[in-house]
This record gives structure tokens, C-alpha cells and sequence, in this order.
């Protein structure tokens, strides 16, 4: 009986193949030739299978991964995108800005003043002592090829330059929106720094501005140590870190306390936070307070339908976004205060030009080195409110006894958190001094006790600015592409009246940035934001806009000081109230 073959398996190749590739050839031997080759071959074969069979393995979860990772990242993506509809824009939106028309605005159009036509529109706008007029173009529009530089000032109707020098700015600033100049003619900028996302990180920079007839140095010189800031502070991350958006900001007239509103658009938490100069510090206070939050809202804007996308489920939600701060200052309270803050500048440029001055010295001159504007017996200490509100919120806030934010300091020894303690020509980070946490929680309880709503009802407002006496604000009114006074109680700075000022469609479209120059002239920006967060629903808006000198760009305008005053007398006067009409939910 013939004998069955051998079972051949992919291990007995492999061993016969090594056996076989081992093992010496005999020149004398060919009888296994043969079978040497077979064996060879087949080997070869089985590896060739195997391999394709690994590489056929190898692809195949490689293609299950990136399936996964791709799932993974559109899963992410629709996230990011669900969370800042959200957040950003907002679901089941309110209908804002239904103001009573029965009561004509107190000044006509033609009222407005056209200070500069720009090819961006402006976000906000400040006004030194002596008239020179500062701006940003409005971060919103950084991709339009006109953004060469954000902060720019004023040279003319159709001229303007960059301030700071464009170097520094494209070294230093990444998102400027709002800006001020305070009364010892310094000029602050707040950078939010792309919501903390951008550079070191949010920051605020001052820049002592220089009286032109004080000095005798030459034009080149002042403008170089004008471009040095006299302080350059990063908020820290617990401060303000990623997610915040530090929108508006006021300068008190101490001369050393900042408030910012931070909107924290991405994060969520909205709050108040409260820089001191003197020791280098900030506080974050009122953190995420619920009277901070804005509502999901849809309202008209010059023409356009903002908010109401997606069939009406979809609004824009703005937290907290303006900031004021009002005095009840006499004439003679105010000429005396002018007159200490002329001393002061005097003598702080008089120690910046000296020879040799270098940047550390100007900053502990001009922030520091008893720059206080204000002496601490004043009466305006004890008559200052802040006035603040979401711009889709519904009520009008305020914070009475600000004043309490010094006292605390002064009693804490703040002065001293950035002075090593037991070597006083070394500092420390101010944030990590042991009564730091400490001093935080007592203004923070003492802001808070002292929040009042001072209206259940207000205009959709992006701007606010205190007139001088301390007995009025004035509003920007989006929805109405107008300015509104609101008249506030002496006693409990409850608001008494709302006036419309100006209303103008063509000029004011989304009313932004204010500011009041020394001689009682109102300034104001129309950032447009209208074409960034709505639909158009009129197609002539733009084409007035144009013919107004608006079109692609903006214009800063100005209402001259006898218009103002003249207003805020009427108002107060007059104590009528416009009456907003309550939200709506949509589909209502």
C-alpha cells in the first residue's frame, strides 16, 4: 500500500526553509536540488501571503482609527459650535428695544457732528483735557484690509494716526476695544486679548499724555516718551484668564482704582473686576453675579433683524457690557479738581522730561508717586456710583459708595503687596501676598452689599457715560439708533426719567463708544455691528448709512456742548419717562 504523502504545514516550511538556507551546499550532491527548491519556493510563497495578509491588517485598523479620530473631531467641532450658539449668541430669544415713540428725542439730527470719517468702523472713542481725540477701530473688523493698526488718533476731518507707533502696537496689542483718558490726561487702553486666548494675555496700559505748551523739547521727543506706557499690567489667569472678554472699563479720579466689566462671553461668568495702581493688583469681584447675565435676545438695528436666526430659536446674548461712574461735583468742586490735576500733569511732566528718566521712573511718577487726583477728604468721595448693565439685559445697575473699594485698600496696606516683606528693594507678585485673598473678599462683600437695581427697564445699550454734575447718564440705545439720558435720584441713584437725546438711523448705526470732553461736547462712535450680528431687512440702511458718511467704514460724531447741556436741563426738567415696553418671547 503506497504511502500517504507527508502533511505539509506553514511551520514545516519555515523550518525546512532555514534548515535548508543554513546548511552548506554540497557541490557533489544534487540528489535534494530539487526538493531544496520546492521547499524554498513554497517558503517564500507563505511569506508573501502572511505578509499581505499583516499589511492588509495593519490598514485596516488604521482606517478604524482615523474613522475615530475624524468622528472625534466633527463631534468636537459640533460642540465648539453648539456651546457658542449657546453662549455667544443664545437659544429662545426675548424681544428687546419696543420703545415708546409718543415722546420726540430733545435734539435734532442735524445736531450731529461729523469729527472724522473713517474706512473701519470705530469701536470706542476718548477725549484728553486738551481736546485731542483718541479711537480703536473696532476688533470685529481686524480682516478687513484697512486694519493696518488698532488704536489710532484723531489729525484731523480726514486724517488720523496710529497712537502708539504701529511697532509697539503690533508688538504689544492684540484686541484693544475700549479706551479712556482720565483726569490727569493719561490715556488707558484695555486689551482682552482675544478673550484670553492671544499674547501673554489679557492686560491695560496707560500712557501719560504731554501738554504740548508745558514743554520745550522738540515734537519728536514728546512723541517718543508719550509711545512709552507708564504701566503695562497682564491680568493673572484666576483674574481674567481664558474665556474672559474685558469689554469696558472707568477710571476713577483717585487716580489709582480701575473697574472693568468683563462680559466673559465664552466662559460664562461675568463680573466686576477692580485694578489698584498702587499695588499693582487686581481683584475679581461679583463673580458671575446673576444680575451680570444677559438675556438670549432679537431686536431691530438700522435696518437689520439682529438675532431671531433659525426660525426664531436663535437670539444674541451679550452679558456684562457698559460702565460708568457718576460724581455730584459743584462748580467749585469741579474748578478745584481741575485745577490740582493741572499741578499734578505739571509736575509729572516736569520728572518725565527730565534727563535720564527711564520708563520705571515715569511709571512710579505718574501712578504712584502721590498722584492721587483727588485728596482723601473730598467730598466726591462719598457722592460716587457706578452705573452698569448687560446690553441684553433689561435693568439698569448700580453700585452706590464706591469709595468703600479705597478705604479697604488703604486700610489693607495695599501699597505694600508688591514690596518683598523682608526686603524692601525686592517685589513679589502682589496676587500671592497673604492678605490678598483676604482683601478680595471684603470689597468684593462690600460691592455687593452696595448693588442696587436702579431700573427694571432700559434701552439695549452698548455705551454709557456720566455727564458732568453727576445727575444724569447717557445710553447709547441700539435698537433706536439714538442716545437716551437717564436722570438718576440724588439719594439712592434710582433712575427717575429716560429722555431720548438724538435718534438718527442714518448716523447712528449701533451707537458704541462716549465720551465727554472737559468743555461739555459729547462724543460718540457707530461700530455697525448690526452687519456682524443681524440680517438685512431694509436695503436702503446701508445706502443712507453711505450717503452719511458711513459706507463701508464710520465716523466718529460729536454733539457740540451747548446741545448737551441745554439736554441734560430739559431732561431733568422735564422727568418724563420713556416707557420700554417688557419682553416678549419669540413667536409671541
Amino acid at each position: 500500500m503506497p504511502a500517504s504523502p507527508p502533511t505539509v504545514t506553514v511551520d514545516s516550511f519555515r523550518r525546512n526553509a532555514s534548515t535548508a538556507t543554513s546548511r552548506k551546499p554540497n557541490s557533489g550532491d544534487n540528489s535534494d536540488g530539487g526538493a531544496s527548491a520546492a521547499i524554498l519556493s513554497g517558503a517564500s510563497a507563505v511569506k508573501v501571503k502572511s505578509r499581505s495578509l499583516m499589511f492588509g491588517a495593519k490598514a485596516k485598523a488604521l482606517c478604524s482609527a482615523s474613522v475615530v479620530y475624524f468622528m472625534w473631531v466633527a463631534g468636537s467641532a459640533a460642540l465648539l459650535v453648539a456651546y457658542l450658539v449657546a453662549t455667544r449668541m443664545g437659544v429662545f430669544p426675548v424681544t428687546l428695544g419696543a420703545i415708546s415713540s409718543s415722546q420726540a428725542p430733545l435734539l435734532s439730527e442735524s445736531t450731529l457732528e461729523t469729527v472724522v470719517r473713517l474706512p473701519i468702523p470705530p469701536g470706542n472713542v476718548a477725549v484728553s483735557d486738551k481736546g485731542r481725540v483718541f479711537f480703536t477701530f473696532h476688533p470685529e473688523y481686524h480682516q478687513d484690509p484697512a486694519y493696518s493698526f488698532n488704536v489710532g488718533e484723531v489729525k484731523g476731518p480726514a486724517s488720523f494716526a496710529a497712537f502708539p507707533p504701529i511697532n509697539f502696537q503690533r508688538s504689544n496689542l492684540k484686541s484693544v476695544l475700549s479706551l479712556r483718558v482720565d483726569h490727569l490726561d493719561r490715556l488707558w487702553l484695555l486689551d482682552f486679548a482675544w478673550h484670553g486666548a492671544a499674547g501673554r494675555g489679557p492686560q491695560l496700559l496707560c500712557f501719560q499724555l504731554l501738554d504740548r505748551g508745558l514743554a520745550s523739547q522738540s515734537e519728536a521727543v514728546l512723541a517718543e516718551q508719550e509711545a512709552m506706557p507708564a504701566l503695562q499690567f497682564v491680568f493673572p489667569p484666576h483674574v481674567a484668564g481664558l474665556g474672559s472678554f474685558l469689554n469696558d472699563f472707568v477710571v476713577d479720579r483717585d487716580g489709582r482704582t480701575v473697574y472693568i466689566a468683563d462680559t466673559s462671553l465664552l466662559a460664562q461668568t461675568p463680573a466686576l473686576i477692580v485694578f489698584r495702581s498702587d499695588c499693582h493688583c487686581a481683584f475679581r469681584v461679583l463673580h458671575a453675579h446673576p444680575q451680570f447675565f444677559g438675556q438670549s435676545a432679537q431686536f431691530p438695528a438700522a435696518g437689520y433683524a439682529v438675532g431671531g436666526f433659525a426660525g426664531g430659536l436663535v437670539g444674541l446674548k451679550i452679558h456684562l457690557d457698559s460702565i460708568a461712574l457718576t460724581y455730584s461735583d459743584s462748580a467749585a468742586q469741579l474748578a478745584a479738581l481741575r485745577k490740582r490735576a493741572r499741578a499734578l500733569l505739571h509736575q509729572t511732566q516736569t520728572q518725565l522730561l527730565r534727563p535720564r528718566a527711564s520708563s520705571a521712573t515715569a511709571a512710579d511718577t505718574s501712578l504712584d508717586g502721590g498722584s492721587e487726583a483727588l485728596p482723601p477728604g473730598h467730598a466726591s468721595y462719598s457722592e460716587r456710583r457706578l452705573v452698569l448693565g448687560a446690553l441684553t439685559g433689561t435693568e439698569l445697575l448700580t453700585v452706590r459708595d464706591v469709595n468703600a473699594v479705597a478705604r479697604l485698600c488703604r486700610q489693607s496696606n495695599a501699597s505694600a503687596f508688591a514690596r518683598h516683606p523682608q526686603d524692601a528693594t525686592r517685589s513679589v507678585d502682589p496676587h500671592r501676598h497673604p492678605l490678598y485673598a483676604a482683601l478680595q473678599r471684603q470689597l468684593d462683600a462690600a460691592l455687593r452689599q452696595n448693588l442696587r437695581r436702579a431700573s427694571a427697564t432700559k434701552p439695549v445699550t452698548d455705551g454709557l457715560t456720566a455727564l458732568s454734575g453727576g445727575g444724569a447718564v447717557v445710553l447709547t440705545d441700539v435698537s433706536q439708533s439714538a442716545l437716551t439720558v437717564a436722570t438718576l435720584s440724588a439719594d439712592d441713584g434710582v433712575v427717575t426719567g429716560f429722555v431720548p437725546l438724538v435718534r438718527s438711523p442714518r448716523l447712528l448705526q449701533w451707537p458704541d463708544g462716549l465720551s465727554q470732553a472737559a468743555d461739555g461736547s459729547l462724543f460718540v462712535t457707530a461700530s455697525r455691528l448690526q452687519r456682524r450680528f443681524g440680517r438685512a431687512v431694509d436695503a436702503s440702511a446701508d445706502d443712507a448709512a453711505a450717503g452719511g458718511g458711513g459706507g463701508g467704514g464710520g465716523a466718529i460724531l460729536r454733539l457740540a456742548a451747548r446741545h448737551v447741556v441745554g439736554a441734560a436741563l430739559g431732561a431733568a426738567a422735564g422727568g418724563a419717562r420713556v416707557a420700554w415696553a417688557a419682553p416678549v418671547a419669540a413667536g409671541q
